[in-house]
């Protein structure tokens, strides 16, 4: 009887507390030796399945066997829930997936970047899902990451946008002092980028060699700037190709707050060259220590005319122009 003591102060007391939750039958002799040393560490296993058999032994068979019909649960009965969608649909509750319950969280919990209206007014023809894919993308340095997501969502401070909260006394840029300094003048327009731009039409002349010339025609230089690559292609490494961009918008960027804040001048084509060698650097170092260097082929190498290694070192077609 002491030892039966010891199954109730373990929670075994009913009989269904001896069945398995989700399908027929009771819990083995082991399951409840575990069960009673848990809370009774020192009774010996032998022992406590003697005493587990006596009990299976007192349960009359008819018994044993309407249990093993009807699979008893340890919890308390759910009611039959449905979820009621928006087109009149109703899914059973149980049998609903959590790629519903995500959508449905996303109905209630989204709302659209103000900035989607913005840019469709401007761009008509902009693929959105695409457009956050290639600002999220998996090879890009966390700098890039952040100026990325801020310029998609319009939150970079212009002076343009400075200028109409009050915190400066001209919207005019501070670089060429002739325009007001918006997203598309600060990455694009500026006429003191020429260099860079040259700089980076010429390599994208390379990168874009083996298209055809009426698809290339087609292609906006000034939406390459702002927005990446947001195509397809078997040809050009469209990886590489939104890295590329990425970085030269980052060294954009701090080119201009250097000229903004501190009222300094740097070469944007030299800061390029070095930033762009140095996260390459980085990136192949990471993926080589993580035995991983299909994805770095994947992402740097694969059709890219501008970069190969060789001799365990990385050659830029450009570093030297």
């Amino acid at each position: 009887m002491l030892l039966f003591e010891k199954f109730i102060h373990s929670g075994l007391i009913q009989i269904k507390d001896l069945c398995y939750e989700v399908i027929p039958g009771f819990f083995t002799s082991g399951s409840i030796v575990e069960i009673i040393q848990q809370n009774f560490p020192d009774e010996k296993p032998h022992e406590i399945k003697a005493a587990y058999d006596k009990i299976l032994r007192c349960i009359p068979e008819t018994w044993k066997i309407l249990l093993k019909s009807i699979n008893p649960l340890n919890t308390e009965s759910i009611p039959k829930l449905l979820i009621c969608l928006e087109n009149g649909r109703e899914v059973p509750f149980l049998g609903a997936v959590t790629k519903l319950f995500y959508k449905l969280l996303l109905s209630e919990m989204f709302e659209t970047p103000t900035a989607e209206k913005h840019w469709e007014e401007n761009y008509p023809s902009i693929n959105f899902t695409k457009l956050y894919s290639v600002t999220n993308q998996n090879s890009l340095p966390p700098d890039c990451h952040c100026l990325n997501f801020r310029l998609v969502h319009r939150a970079i401070f212009t002076l343009e946008k400075l200028f109409k909260f009050g915190q400066v006394v001209s919207n005019t840029c501070k670089a060429c002092g002739l325009y007001t300094e918006n997203l598309l003048h600060l990455f694009a327009l500026c006429p003191k980028l020429t260099p860079i731009h040259n700089f980076l039409k010429d390599m994208l002349h390379n990168i874009f060699i083996d298209y055809p010339p009426d698809v290339v025609n087609l292609i906006n230089y000034e939406e390459l700037m702002i927005f990446g690559y947001l195509g397809s292609s078997k040809i050009v490494n469209t990886y590489f190709l939104n890295f590329f961009l990425s970085i030269a918008r980052l060294c954009i960027f701090k080119t201009r707050n250097l000229k903004v804040f501190h009222d300094k001048e740097i070469d944007t084509v030299r800061l390029f060259k070095f930033t762009i060698s140095k996260y390459i650097e980085y990136a192949y170092t990471y993926y080589k220590i993580k035995h991983q260097q299909q994805i770095f082929d994947k992402y740097f190498l694969r059709n890219n005319s501008l970069l190969r290694i060789e001799d365990e070192k990385i050659i830029l077609f450009f570093l030297n122009t």
